[in-house]
């Protein structure tokens, strides 16, 4: 397994644990407001998705593109990854899966991985654009 996904599971993992214990913080700068994210839509939030999904995926050979177009792809794949973070498994990045979403990049910046993205701005700039619970 590649050693960045490895940190990156463990993180999300670690995230994800202390939610369900009520323990984890949300990304301070989190979009409670921010539109849902489905099949049809595009742009910035949906390659932060994208991103989230393929981080999480050990298997190169499921990779999705990360094109910030919502289609059939990465429905399926939003919808495997809802699955395992035991999220309804809908297709939609609602609070739900936006705040899974978000405490996994949360959990990638916080190992001084703030890297820039094809959008010309930075992964935690995803926070303002995921819908979350807080």
């Amino acid at each position: 397994m590649n050693i960045r996904r490895l940190a990156t599971r463990t993180a999300v993992a670690t995230a994800l644990t202390g939610a369900l214990v009520g323990t984890a913080a949300t990304a301070a700068q989190a979009a409670p407001g921010a539109p849902y994210i489905r099949e049809g839509s595009s742009g910035f939030n949906v390659w932060c998705v994208q991103f989230a999904i393929n981080m999480f995926n050990d298997d190169p050979a499921q990779a999705i593109a990360e094109d910030g177009d919502f289609g059939g792809a990465t429905l399926k794949a939003l919808e495997n990854y809802q699955s395992a973070f035991r999220v309804d498994p809908d297709g939609v990045v609602g609070p739900a899966t936006g705040t899974v979403i978000a405490n996994q990049i949360q959990s990638i910046v916080a190992y001084g991985n703030n890297m820039a993205t094809p959008w010309g701005n930075h992964i935690s700039d995803c926070y303002q654009v995921l819908p979350t619970d807080s």
